[in-house]
């Protein structure tokens, strides 16, 4: 089981714990890096969250990222990265980090390296940013329409399945994801301690939802992330 987006901040005893790390801002940076560079099961992706544009510039990793770094490291991706219009209500907010976005989708372009997208009510603009991206990745926290999981996945991209899949009113999310299939769900827990409960609750929804066993479900999601990510 490989949880596909966490924002580990400790590392406790986590070690034995599969899972992609997600940059959310500098101050766990270094934990995160060093979880990843010491334990071959977990991978790391760096990237200025669009609630941090702000407070932090993608100068500031961006510096030091070279392939030794990336090596060194286990970086896989470009993310926690993408556009949030609850956070940033006026538009000038918005465009803002639309650049700060295309940076370091530019970044992610240079090393040929998969994004890990955030997005709350902006897909429309989103879906534009990553249009000609030739390199995959992931939408975390999917919880949208059918129509638009689609649009990402033409483009190259999983979508990622948290808590909210296993709401009680959560039927028409469910039925979405069934149409359109397990060949393009990964499955995250979006959290900052270890969190296995969380996925196996998903993966026990999932099952419910495709009529398969979870061993199957992790074997056909696992191989969905290790392959966009390229993580064996």
């Amino acid at each position: 089981m490989i949880d596909a987006h966490c924002h580990f901040q400790a590392e406790d005893s986590l070690s034995e714990v599969s899972c992609i790390l997600s940059d959310f801002d500098a101050k766990h940076r270094e934990t995160m890096l060093k979880m990843a560079k010491n334990n071959e099961n977990q991978w790391c992706v760096v990237g200025t969250h669009p609630w941090r544009i702000d407070s932090e510039r993608v100068s500031e990793w961006r510096s030091t990222f070279n392939a030794a770094f990336i090596e060194e490291h286990a970086v896989v991706g470009i993310g926690e990265i993408g556009l949030d219009y609850i956070f940033a209500k006026e538009r000038a907010s918005q465009e803002r980090q639309m650049v700060v976005l295309e940076d370091q989708i530019q970044v992610a372009q240079e090393f040929e390296l998969p994004l890990l997208l955030h997005c709350v009510r902006a897909h429309q603009d989103l879906l534009r940013c990553v249009k000609d991206f030739p390199f995959g990745g992931i939408l975390h926290g999917f919880r949208s329409s059918y129509e638009i999981g689609m649009e990402y996945v033409k483009r190259g991209f999983l979508l990622s399945l948290g808590a909210a899949i296993n709401h009680e009113k959560a039927n028409k999310l469910k039925v979405v994801v069934q149409r359109i299939g397990l060949e393009h769900i990964v499955v995250e827990s979006d959290a900052k301690s270890e969190a296995t409960s969380t996925l196996d609750k998903s993966y026990q929804t999932l099952a419910q939802i495709f009529k398969l066993d979870i061993e199957a479900l992790e074997g056909i999601t696992e191989k969905n992330l290790e392959k966009t990510f390229r993580l064996r």
